[in-house]
């Protein structure tokens, strides 16, 4: 076998082949989940070394950087037993007429004839033959050591053997591992309607920029008044933002005024800390955005863990020098990816200024946030793009019906036409639902049917006729609730 850097293609298809064939049992110990061309270049690092009967290959007890593998003759494990240390026995001092006599000088002879005794390697356990491997425990524990001790058959007169380096396994086992992160990253992309257009390239780019954080239950991605270095886009597990605030006694108005011109609080009146729960995000969603939009350093809320949370973020650095620079005539993609997310930052950033109003209206009911109540927020999905649904609820990102924004309606000039048509339009839903059910007449070549028309069924319960969360918010300031 020659060296890797010299090994050709024939040659290495040879010692591929073998291993699949002579080593299934051993292969996933080295090969795991990589793909075929990650095998292929580890079988490609391999070395042949030949051993000659009664050689020495590893000891019992020493640590070692390489695993071996057995293509030709056999090898013979021993394995010998630690011997208990038994505290309570002291040596023994020598009696007082041999402590002064003066040690008599060995001869050579019987110097060498100690030195020639064979070492106690312990008892043999185990003979290994072709396709046999040892030794891999190093590979990825460089402070393992050896618990057997491996010497050439005596039965054998030479014994070959594959070699295969720590540090060459590790850079390959590296290579697939981050491989396998950017397929799957990539995928994450590809399935949300901000970069789902991006251009392969460009992609893999921001691919090679993300980086996979975890953070634990009740951890908090950042906190109000830090700095804003990453914007996340959530995985697995659940995120919550929150904002705290003092609420001072003079009056809801004056205290909503005091947070948004971010004036300081008077001595004269006393103070309450108020505690609002703004969003709740899930897996496929976007955490963080808003400092990116608006192009501030600090965190305006706080964002925190509700369970265990995978994300993938972001870096601020990459946003500013390759997002924010793309034009039309460059990048269409990027800048079609910018103008899509500063929309949804605005739609999240009105239903946050609504649970700020509400907490403000009602400091002292503290109103959970749940996903029930986020579906009335009528954000867009993060996902497909679409609103009436969230990220969470991926059935529904291929069948559901878009609804209109509620800022974007032009026939409501205020609220109250815009309420009104909202009754109409729920009074209606309401008759339909007290309506008697459809009865189909059996006739004899027919089957009884009292089921609804798919499509009756799919507009009854239809969750785009009812009212936003700004609507209902200003008809319970109206009756007083």
């Amino acid at each position: 076998m020659d060296e890797p850097a010299l090994r050709n293609e024939q040659s290495l298809d040879l010692v591929y082949s073998w291993m699949l064939q002579n080593c299934k049992q051993y292969s996933n110990n080295i090969f795991g989940s990589a793909p075929e061309y990650i095998r292929r270049e580890i079988c490609r690092q391999m070395r042949l070394i030949k051993v000659k009967s009664g050689g020495l290959v590893i000891r019992q007890g020493d640590t070692g950087d390489r695993c071996y593998i057995v293509v030709d003759g056999l090898v013979d494990v021993y394995i010998k037993a630690e011997k208990p240390v038994d505290a309570a026995v002291t040596p023994t001092s020598p009696p007082p007429m041999l402590s002064t006599m003066k040690p008599r000088r060995m001869s050579r002879r019987m110097s060498s004839e100690a030195n020639a005794a064979p070492a106690d390697f312990g008892a043999m356990v185990a003979n290994l033959g072709p396709g046999a491997m040892f030794g891999e425990v190093v590979l990825l524990n460089p402070s393992a050591k050896r618990n057997a001790t491996i010497k050439a058959s005596q039965f054998t007169e030479w014994c070959d053997l594959i070699c295969l380096e720590r540090g060459d396994y590790i850079r390959l086992v590296r290579t697939a591992s981050m491989e396998a992160s950017h397929y799957n990253n990539a995928e994450v992309l590809d399935r949300m309607f901000l970069f789902r257009d991006w251009v392969k390239r460009e992609k893999m780019r921001l691919v090679s920029a993300m980086r996979s954080r975890h953070f634990t239950s009740n951890d908090y991605l950042y906190r109000a008044g830090t700095d804003a270095k990453w914007m996340y886009i959530v995985t697995a597990g659940e995120v919550m933002e929150r904002i705290n605030w003092t609420l001072e006694a003079a009056g809801n108005d004056a205290a909503m005024r005091r947070l948004l011109l971010s004036q300081p609080s008077s001595r004269k009146n006393p103070e309450k800390i108020v505690n609002v729960e703004l969003t709740l995000i899930g897996p496929g969603d976007i955490a963080g955005e808003l400092p990116f939009i608006n192009s501030k350093r600090g965190a305006f809320f706080d964002i925190k863990a509700v369970t265990d949370v995978q994300a993938l973020a972001i870096d601020r650095r990459y946003y500013e020098a390759v997002m924010l620079t793309a034009t039309r005539e460059n990048k269409p993609e990027v800048h079609a990816t910018i103008k899509k997310l500063r929309k949804f930052s605005q739609d999240r950033e009105d239903w946050r200024q609504q649970r700020m109003e509400c907490g403000i209206s009602y400091p002292s009911a503290h109103v959970n946030i749940t996903w029930h109540l986020m579906r009335m927020s009528n954000v867009a999905c993060p996902r497909c793009g679409q609103r009436g649904h969230l990220a969470a609820d991926i059935s529904k990102c291929d069948s559901a019906p878009p609804r209109q924004s509620p800022t974007s309606n032009s026939n409501s000039d205020g609220t109250g036409t815009k309420r009104t048509q909202s009754r109409g339009v729920l009074q209606r839903k309401a008759s339909t639902a007290r309506a008697p059910p459809l009865r189909i007449h059996r006739t004899d070549d027919a089957h009884p049917s009292t089921a609804r028309p798919d499509t009756a069924l799919r507009n009854l319960f239809d969750d785009s006729y009812l009212p936003s969360g700004k609507e209902q918010l200003q008809h319970c300031r109206d009756k007083r609730i």
